[in-house]
């Protein structure tokens, strides 16, 4: 309607030039519902801006369950949010080092991340899995496997350049990427020509993109793959499902040393690779020994990857 177009208007305008921050509509009224009543806690999800206005405006627990590094991210209100806070819960301890780090009186928590462990079970997707096979034409090569985004930040130009000199030595692998430049949709941009170009002749023959591809459907993918790799590199992983999908799922994981990428791999079935100067030349040994001794049927079912996650990351416990 034109008063709430009116509004939201006002509100940009306050919110642009205020020296003090200016809340949300809606957290206006979030605060109201919860005068309402008293509980435990309320829990602000990852939001740090909301932190101060809720612990002001209502009589709650206010915990903040953090997702990434906001420290490192120089996230705005950060120290607002941090001192307001009467304690945050962390998806790692990863995560929850950077916060002590940061300010060592913070109280803080670790909630682990889980998974859908029935999901994400490749048992389940046998007829679905032939079917992706006979659209990339495999038959019984070894598959690796990225899902995510097609960023610099993720370290994907490196895992193109570390496959290829892997393909030197294992000809018969293939690389699927799973994924997109962004959110949602299928999209491209200069670091995605660069990728192309990187991958050159190989795409379609070895190499797949297959553009974003909707989270329900991953688990066919994982299904599909021998191996899942994680690259990233310039930035710090919180938690990410993926090394906890890919796991459920069966497959050998490969990833970087990223944040608490290591802390949520299975030892006995997986690998981290120390990123630096000589990042693609270890990520091709990695990806050589996971090609020629980690293939799917390789090692008893459920593997140890599958019961780490079964045992640790279980959402249905």
């Amino acid at each position: 309607s034109i008063i709430e177009r009116m509004g939201f208007l006002w509100f940009r305008f306050r919110r642009k030039f205020s020296k003090s921050y200016v809340p949300e509509p809606y957290l206006t009224q979030i605060a109201a519902e919860l005068n309402k009543e008293t509980y435990d806690a309320v829990i602000v999800e990852s939001s740090l801006r909301f932190v101060p206005y809720l612990k002001e405006n209502t009589q709650n627990t206010v915990l903040l369950h953090l997702h990434f590094d906001a420290v490192a991210s120089g996230q705005q209100m950060l120290a607002q949010g941090l001192h307001f806070c009467d304690g945050v819960v962390c998806v790692s301890h990863f995560i929850r080092k950077t916060i002590c780090d940061y300010d060592s009186t913070i109280p803080t928590w670790v909630l682990p991340n889980v998974t859908d462990v029935s999901c994400f079970d490749s048992r389940r997707y046998t007829k679905q899995v032939a079917e992706l096979k006979e659209k990339f034409g495999l038959i019984d090569e070894p598959v690796i496997l990225y899902s995510g985004r097609l960023t610099p930040l993720k370290g994907v130009l490196e895992l193109v350049q570390a496959y290829k000199l892997a393909l030197e030595q294992v000809p018969n692998m293939k690389l699927i990427l799973a994924g997109s430049a962004g959110y949602g949709a299928t999209t491209r941009d200069e670091y995605y020509d660069t990728l192309i170009e990187e991958i050159g002749q190989l795409k379609e023959k070895c190499v797949f993109l297959t553009g974003y591809v909707e989270h329900e459907k991953m688990p066919v993918y994982y299904a599909l793959a021998d191996v899942a790799v994680l690259p990233t590199t310039l930035v710090e992983e919180a938690a990410p499902l993926s090394v906890l999908e890919a796991q459920a799922s069966g497959c050998y994981f490969v990833g970087s040393d990223s944040g608490a990428i290591g802390e949520l791999l299975c030892a006995d079935y997986g690998a981290v690779v120390k990123r630096g100067e000589r990042y693609v030349e270890n990520l091709v040994e990695q990806l050589l020994v996971a090609a020629r001794h980690y293939r799917r049927g390789y090692h008893p079912d459920p593997t140890p990857g599958r019961r780490y996650v079964l045992e640790r990351h279980n959402g249905e416990n």
